[in-house]
């Protein structure tokens, strides 16, 4: 199941936990409509959502001033939380929220292969393992035509019910 996105709620906004598939479904576009629209460095950054599916998303940054590095290139720090929002939006693209909707990143380690210069770049992410409350992600960073890797990602993302 691929959607578009448009502004991606809260997941503490989200209701009770009925399981038929399109209440699934309409949960996790809005948790991931929150992350995009209510978290001011997204917004900073001009973060996209650009689809998203069963445990995976695509997220946009584009070139922009407030990312720049005084050397036309974005920061580090800009494309980790790229990285970042990409990881958390897979974790949200699959997740059964039975399990809770409290989250927050424990892990991510970036390895940095080449700068993107004045260019778009896209992040893609999987969710490639769920337990218990921890969620594994791989995230692979390049420019938004594919012609050079950006950077290389594992994210560990934790969710938890509200009560603990």
């Amino acid at each position: 199941m691929s959607s578009r996105a448009t502004r991606p709620a809260h997941p503490e906004g989200i209701g009770n936990g009925n399981s038929i598939e399109l209440d699934l479904h309409a949960k996790r576009q809005r948790a991931l409509s929150a992350m995009f629209s209510e978290v001011g460095i997204v917004n900073s950054l001009e973060l996209e959502l650009l689809d998203w599916g069963d445990s995976h998303a695509r997220v946009r940054m584009p070139y922009t001033d407030c990312a720049d590095n005084r050397s036309g290139t974005p920061l580090g720090g800009a494309i980790a939380t790229l990285a970042d929002m990409a990881g958390a939006a897979a974790v949200w693209a699959g997740h059964d929220f039975a399990n809770g909707t409290k989250h927050a990143t424990v892990s991510l380690t970036l390895n940095f292969m080449g700068a993107p210069g004045k260019t778009p770049i896209v992040a893609e992410a999987r969710c490639a393992r769920r337990a218990r409350e921890l969620n594994f992600v791989n995230i692979e960073v390049a420019t938004e035509d594919g012609s050079r890797k950006i950077a290389s990602a594992l994210m560990t993302f934790r969710v938890v019910s509200p009560q603990r």
